[in-house]
C-alpha cells in the first residue's frame, strides 16, 4: 500500500456508487479497496438484512434473520482478503451474522442512554460477542483478528455531537488500521 486509503462509502443492495458512476455492487471488487464501512440506521437494519422485522421486531429466531446475498458476500470476500470492515449503529448485527464469532459493539446492553440495548442479545445470539461501550460511547471496538471496527453511533441516545464523535472515531480507526494492513 503506497499510504493513501480508499474508502467505498455509498451503497445500495444493487449498486456502487463510485467516483458519480453508478454500477452492480457485484462488480465491486475488494482487492480495490482498503476497507467497507458499513453505516447503520432502519436503512441497514431493513434492507441489507430483514433485522427490522424479525429479530429487532422481537420475532423469530437467529436463523429467521437474512442478510441481503450481495451484503453477505460483500462481507464475506472483504474479510477473506483481510481488508478492515467497519460498522456503526444496528449494522454490526449483519457483521454478527455473516462473521461468526466476531466481536463488536453497539453501546450498551442496558441503561436509559441506549433506547435499543436489546439489540447487543442480538449479537449474542447471532453468533458475535458484544462489548459494551459505555456512555458517551467515544470508544470503538476492534476485532484484531477479523479487522472489524464497530462504534455504537445512534444505538447510543446522545447528542448529535457525540453521535458524530462516535462514528469519526469507527471511521479513523478503521483508516488506522487498513495502513497497518
Amino acid at each position: 500500500m503506497d499510504g493513501a486509503v480508499s474508502l467505498w462509502g455509498k451503497y445500495s443492495t444493487h449498486r456502487i456508487i463510485l467516483d458519480h458512476r453508478v454500477l452492480p455492487l457485484r462488480l465491486l471488487n475488494p482487492a480495490d479497496y482498503d476497507a467497507l464501512i458499513l453505516p447503520g440506521g432502519f436503512g441497514a437494519a431493513k434492507n441489507l438484512c430483514n433485522f427490522a422485522t424479525t429479530l429487532g421486531a422481537g420475532k423469530g429466531t437467529p436463523e429467521d434473520m437474512v442478510v441481503q446475498p450481495s451484503i453477505a458476500k460483500i462481507v464475506t470476500d472483504f474479510n477473506i482478503q483481510r481488508k478492515v470492515i467497519g460498522a456503526c449503529c444496528i449494522a454490526p448485527v449483519i457483521l454478527a451474522k455473516v462473521l461468526p464469532g466476531v466481536n463488536v459493539t453497539m453501546g450498551c446492553s442496558s441503561g436509559d442512554d441506549f433506547p435499543f440495548a436489546g439489540a447487543t442479545g442480538a449479537v449474542e445470539a447471532l453468533g458475535g460477542t458484544h462489548e459494551e461501550t459505555q456512555a458517551p460511547c467515544k470508544d470503538v471496538c476492534i476485532d484484531h483478528d477479523k479487522l472489524v471496527v464497530t462504534s455504537a453511533a445512534y444505538m447510543y441516545d446522545g447528542k448529535p455531537h457525540e453521535v458524530f464523535e462516535s462514528v469519526c472515531a469507527m471511521v479513523d480507526a478503521v483508516v488506522d488500521l487498513a495502513k497497518q494492513e
